[in-house]
């Protein structure tokens, strides 16, 4: 069985086409994907397996995902043994087990072979080696790209909060979040959520404050990392 992934945007072309052009500086949303999907799939003796992939961990959010379309749900950072375990519940025997396929990854030296920045929390540890496979090499590439990715964002988020741009202010900071869950920036993407949930409900103030904190984390990390 082939397992194939796309992020829905040419299988519901023919009717979100309009809509990417209304938001050209937005993603196709995952939940107006889905249900582009869903329509297409209508009549027909076919169903496609959507799994929704979201730094968001409320019930609402979950509860959207489902009445969207999607099947399962799936919260980052994505860790192996989630990830294989939520692929065996819509494809049974097409998928390994996450630590059949890391092999010996989670032997008890692989802690020892990779040193793992201080920012990361003793509880976050576990969960960032099963990431990046226990490889020194991915966590290296991995910790690259939030290097050099956040910089630009966080300008970005700062001059949304100048202009007032809520809706923008929400987009960059829960990818922020999401980035900083991903390497194990446990700080930086606690406060890149309390960023989000103002931006959410629409109250700013404070939202500059809030902006300094995070880049004071940003470069705890970036000095680290040098």
């Amino acid at each position: 069985m082939q397992i194939r992934h796309s992020y829905a945007g040419s299988a519901a072309k023919a009717n979100t086409e309009d809509k990417v052009k209304e938001r050209p500086e937005t993603e196709l949303y995952q939940h107006e994907a889905a249900a582009a999907i869903r329509r297409l799939e209508a009549g027909k003796n076919r169903h496609t397996p959507i799994i929704a992939v979201t730094a968001g961990d409320t019930p609402e959010e979950k509860e959207m995902s489902l009445a969207a379309g999607m099947d399962d749900y799936i919260k980052k950072p994505v860790l192996l043994d989630a990830l294989s375990g939520t692929l065996a519940r819509w494809l049974p025997g097409a998928v390994k087990n996450g630590r059949q396929v890391l092999g010996g990854a989670f032997a008890e030296t692989a802690a020892s072979r990779v040193i793992l920045p201080s920012f990361v929390p003793e509880g976050k540890k576990a969960e960032l080696l099963q990431t990046v496979g226990a490889d020194p090499a991915l966590l290296s590439r991995v910790l690259a790209a939030f290097l050099r990715d956040m910089p630009e964002k966080l300008a970005a988020l700062e001059a949304a909060l100048k202009e007032k741009d809520a809706p923008r202010a929400r987009l960059l900071s829960h990818g922020m979040k999401s980035s900083g869950q991903f390497v194990g920036a446990a700080s930086f993407a606690a406060l890149c959520g309390e960023m989000e949930e103002k931006a959410v409900a629409g109250a700013l103030e404070g939202a500059g404050e809030l902006a300094e904190k995070i880049r004071r984390e940003l470069v705890k990390i970036q000095k680290e990392l040098a």
